[in-house]
């Protein structure tokens, strides 16, 4: 008869850096979870709010009726160090060559394989990956992998918090492991003083109106004005509050399944076309931003860079994009970097423009150049 040391042994040699059990009891801290909704901290996330997901977070027999346990898994991604040069874009450390929603589920189907093998009797099962309506870090805390930090992420003494989390739901019961209740985050308050918006909130919840991973991954349109220069040359998620956790510094994996991409440079990236992006991105995270919101990053991290290389780009941007929602950025971009350069671009942009959010961004533009 299979245990649960033979899985968690099984688990970790197929790569994944922690297994552990729980129930799919009502998650403890979901009236955390439904406050932050109420609050409205879910931003433009209205898909959070909605039945049946809600439902289901609350109760995960809504996923599969008849479970009994829950193997919650964390897999480790290398932290990848943020460029000084403001002409690169900064990309999260979770981003590989290959979406984590595309391999983890072979690597947690290799391990039901093995468990199925082990036993007389079909279970039944199912697989998530940061897809389906859960409490991950929740379920992960509940099986013992660590604790929710001030930053709202999962840390393991172990581990840090530089790691994705996954799920096998199982019609087969399994004694559950006991959560670590000691809070190791301590007097530290790293992650709220770096924090570039002042986002994270003292219930270890985030506000994502103010959260600039929000901002350049879920965010589907115009970026506000007052939060465009803290992204700096972040073009796609934001690792501070992560970077300078203790327990990251302590933990930092040298292995992942897939290679992470380079930081790419913006000047190339702000001449990508729809289908060169596609090519370049397909089954890689940064396809959740899309083009138009990918592009709308670029064009910030461009006017923030100051630089007058920024220019050329950001003018064919301003005249040629067939995006709205880019072209009033590459407006923006051009007033922030203020050259008289970028006047004669925005004023023949401003004779050919038909869209009035783009025509707004291309007059308050001009009324920041000296």
């Amino acid at each position: 008869m299979l245990n649960k040391e033979e899985i968690r042994e099984k688990a970790l040699s197929i790569g994944f850096s922690s297994c552990g059990f729980t129930t799919p009891a009502q998650p403890i801290h979901y009236a955390i979870f439904e406050n932050w909704i109420k609050k409205g901290f879910h931003a433009n996330m209205v898909y959070l709010e909605r039945q049946p997901g809600l439902s289901a977070r609350k109760d995960p027999h809504r996923l599969l009726s008849n479970c009994l346990s829950i193997i919650v898994l964390t897999y480790p991604y290398t932290h990848k160090d943020a460029s000084d040069n403001p002409l690169i874009g900064n990309i999260a450390s979770y981003v590989q060559t290959q979406d984590y929603h595309v391999f983890l589920p072979g690597l947690i189907n290799e391990l039901y394989k093995y468990i199925q093998g082990s036993l007389d009797q079909p279970v039944q099962y199912d697989i998530f990956t940061d897809s389906s309506p859960i409490l991950e870090r929740e379920l992960a805390w509940s099986a013992g992998l660590g604790w929710i930090g001030k930053n709202g992420s999962l840390i393991s003494r172990s581990g840090g918090s530089f790691t994705f989390i996954a799920e096998l739901f199982l019609d087969i019961r399994l004694d559950p492991d006991k959560p670590d209740s000691h809070d190791y985050c301590g007097n530290c308050t790293r992650c709220l003083d770096a924090c570039p918006t002042h986002c994270i909130q003292p219930d270890r919840t985030i506000d994502s109106n103010l959260c600039l991973a929000y901002h350049t991954i879920e965010n589907k349109g115009s970026i506000p004005t007052s939060l465009r220069p803290a992204l700096a040359n972040r073009i796609f998620g934001c690792d501070t509050c992560l970077t300078v956790c203790p327990w990251n510094k302590k933990n930092n994996p040298a292995f992942t399944h897939y290679e992470q991409p380079g930081n790419p440079g913006l000047l190339f990236e702000g001449l990508l076309n729809q289908e060169q992006f596609k090519n370049k991105y397909h089954n890689t995270p940064i396809m959740r931003a899309k083009y138009r919101g990918y592009k709308r990053n670029i064009c910030i991290a461009l006017g923030n860079s100051k630089s007058l290389e920024a220019i050329p780009v950001l003018s064919q941007i301003l005249l040629d994009e067939s995006e709205p929602l880019v072209r009033a950025h590459a407006a923006w971009a051009l007033g922030s970097i203020n050259h008289p350069l970028c006047r004669a671009s925005l004023e023949k942009g401003l004779r050919i423009e038909k869209d009035l959010q783009v025509i707004d961004e291309i007059v308050a533009a001009l009324k920041t150049i000296d």
